[in-house]
C-alpha cells in the first residue's frame, strides 16, 4: 500500500476529530489509509512507531461507539488489519455487518487490497451490494473494477454475477452486467472453463438482450482454452429453435475450429448400447496400454453403462456399452495390448475431467493434462510436487467444505500434514435455494470413488462427509 503522508490522510483527520471518544479505549489503533497509528495520550493521539503491534480488540470496541464516524474509522481499520495478516473471514464478517457505515467503510478498503490478500471469501461477498439501491452499489463496481484492472483473479465475483444475469428483474442484471461487458473489453483474469454452461443458459435465456450478446463473446473467448466444454455445454442444451444470436456464435466457432459446432450436432445419448465390435473398430489403431473406465450415473444401470477408453490422458472411445458386456470389452483390449479397468468422473451428458483405476495397485488418477496421482513403491506422489510415505498415512478423506462449495479428496498424515490429490470449487450451493442434498451426492460421487479406491490400493482407512 502507498502511504501517503498524514495531513492528506482523510481518515486520519477523522480519528483526530474523535480522539475525545478514543479515551476510553486502551492501546493502539492504525489508520488504514496511511498505515500511521497512534496511542492515546489523554485527549490527544500521539504517533508511535510503526513496529508497535495494534491491538484488535480495541477497535472492535469502537465498532459499538454510538458515534457513526467513529464505527466507521472501526470498521475501515479492522478491514485492513485483517488483511494485511490473512484473515478474510473476519473481513468477510464485516463486510456483511448490520451497520451500513461499517459495511461502507470495510467496502472502502477493498480498494487496497493486494492480490495475495484477495481470498475468496473476501472476494465471493462483494456481488451482493450490486443488487442494492444505495450508494454502496457504485461503490462496489468501482472496487471490483479496480481490483480487476490490478490482475486480481474475480472469478469468484464473475460466477456470480453470470448468476445474475439470469435473474428476471431487469434493475438487477444491470450491475452484473456491467461487470461482465467490463471482463470482456478489459480481457480480466477469469478462468472461463467451468462457466460454459452458465453462459449457454444465458445466451438462449436472454436473446436477443445484451446479457445474451456478452455470452457469445465469452463463449468464444472460452473456445480458445475449453473447446471440449463449449462443445458439451452447446450439445445439452442445444435448442429446437436457433437464435440469430446462436447462429452468430456458431458461425465464430466454425471459423476458430470447425470441430467445436460438429461435436454439439452429434447425437444426443439414448441410453441404447452399441455393440463390443462397435467400440472396438473405433480404437482399433490404437496400440494401447488402454484404461477402461465405468460413469458415475447411469439412469438404468442393470441395462447400460457410460464407458470410456482412455490412452494416458487422450480418451479414445466414450459410448453406452450393456452393462452385461463390460468384460468382453475389457477382455477383447486385452489381447492386443495391457488393459487396467477404473473409473471417471462423467454422468449422463457432462465431459471427463478425471479418470482413475480401480482394479489393483498401483494406483493412477488422470486428469485431461496428464498423471495427477500416483503410486510408487512405498510412497504416494502427485503432479503439484507434494509425495509421502504410504507407511505415514492416516486416512484418505473425501471432503465438502465452504457449505458445499469446495468438493475434493486429499491423503491425511500421521503428523497432520494433508496432501491434496484433486478439488472442485463450485459455488452454485451457495446461490440455487434449490440445491440439496441429492444434487451434492450426485456432482461430488466422484470425491467418494477415488477416495475409495486410493484407499484400497494403499490399504489405508477411507473417511467421506456425512453428506456424500
Amino acid at each position: 500500500m502507498t502511504r501517503r503522508p498524514i495531513h492528506e490522510c482523510a481518515i486520519c483527520r477523522d480519528l483526530a476529530a474523535h480522539a475525545g471518544m478514543l479515551k476510553d479505549i486502551s492501546g493502539l489503533a492504525e489508520c488504514p489509509g496511511c498505515g500511521s497509528r497512534y496511542r492515546r495520550d489523554g485527549d490527544r493521539l500521539e504517533r508511535v512507531l510503526p513496529d508497535e503491534p495494534i491491538v484488535p480488540k480495541d477497535l472492535a470496541g469502537a465498532i459499538e461507539s454510538d458515534d457513526p464516524g467513529l464505527r466507521a474509522y472501526a470498521g475501515a481499520a479492522l478491514a485492513r488489519h485483517h488483511m494485511t495478516r490473512r484473515h478474510p473471514e473476519e473481513v468477510a464478517r464485516l463486510l456483511e455487518h448490520k451497520d451500513d457505515a461499517i459495511r461502507r467503510a470495510a467496502l472502502g478498503q477493498m480498494i487496497h487490497m493486494r492480490p495475495e490478500e484477495a481470498a475468496w471469501e473476501i472476494l465471493v461477498r462483494l456481488p451482493a451490494f450490486l443488487e442494492r439501491e444505495d450508494d454502496l452499489r457504485p461503490a462496489a463496481f468501482e472496487t471490483i473494477r479496480t481490483l480487476a484492472e490490478r490482475g486480481i483473479d474475480m472469478t469468484a465475483v464473475f460466477q456470480i454475477c453470470l448468476y445474475a444475469l439470469r435473474y428476471k428483474d431487469e434493475k438487477t442484471r444491470e450491475w452484473p452486467l456491467r461487470f461482465v461487458r467490463d471482463a470482456i473489453r478489459k480481457r480480466y483474469r477469469i478462468n472461463l472453463d467451468p462457466y460454459t454452461g452458465k453462459l449457454v443458459d444465458i445466451l438462449i435465456e436472454r436473446a436477443p438482450g445484451p446479457e445474451a450478446e456478452a455470452a457469445v463473446e465469452l463463449l468464444d473467448r472460452a473456445a480458445a482454452t475449453d473447446p471440449e466444454g463449449v462443445s458439451t455445454s452447446l450439445f445439452i442444451r442445444w435448442p429446437d429453435e436457433p437464435t440469430p444470436l446462436f447462429k452468430r456464435l456458431l458461425r465464430r466457432l466454425k471459423r476458430r475450429d470447425p470441430n467445436i459446432v460438429k461435436e454439439a450436432r452429434r447425437t444426443k445419448p439414448d441410453l441404447q448400447p452399441v455393440s463390443v465390435r462397435r467400440i472396438l473398430k473405433g480404437v482399433r489403431g490404437a496400440a494401447g496400454p488402454f484404461l477402461v473406465v465405468q460413469g458415475q450415473y447411469s439412469p438404468s444401470p442393470s441395462q447400460s453403462v457410460r464407458i470410456g477408453i482412455l490412452q494416458e490422458n487422450k480418451v479414445l472411445a466414450d459410448a453406452w456399452l450393456a452393462t452385461a458386456d463390460f468384460h468382453e470389452l475389457v477382455n477383447s483390449l486385452a489381447k492386443k495390448a495391457a488393459v487396467r479397468t477404473g473409473e471417471w468422473d462423467v454422468m449422463y451428458a457432462t465431459g471427463w475431467g478425471l479418470a482413475w483405476t480401480t482394479d489393483r495397485p498401483p494406483f493412477e488418477l488422470w486428469d485431461s493434462e496428464g498423471r495427477l496421482a500416483w503410486q510408487e513403491g512405498d510412497e504416494f506422489r502427485v503432479r503439484a510436487g507434494g509425495r509421502c510415505r504410504i507407511a505415514d498415512l492416516l486416512h484418505i478423506e473425501a471432503y465438502l467444505e465452504e457449505g458445499w462449495v469446495l468438493r475434493g479428496v486429499r491423503c491425511v498424515l500421521r503428523n497432520g500434514d494433508r496432501i491434496g490429490l484433486a478439488e472442485v470449487r463450485d459455488m452454485i450451493s451457495t446461490i440455487d435455494p434449490t440445491y440439496d442434498g441429492i444434487n451434492i451426492m450426485c456432482e461430488a460421487s466422484w470425491t467418494v470413488s477415488v477416495a475409495g479406491a486410493v484407499g484400497a490400493a494403499l490399504g489405508v482407512p477411507v473417511v467421506k462427509d456425512e453428506a456424500l
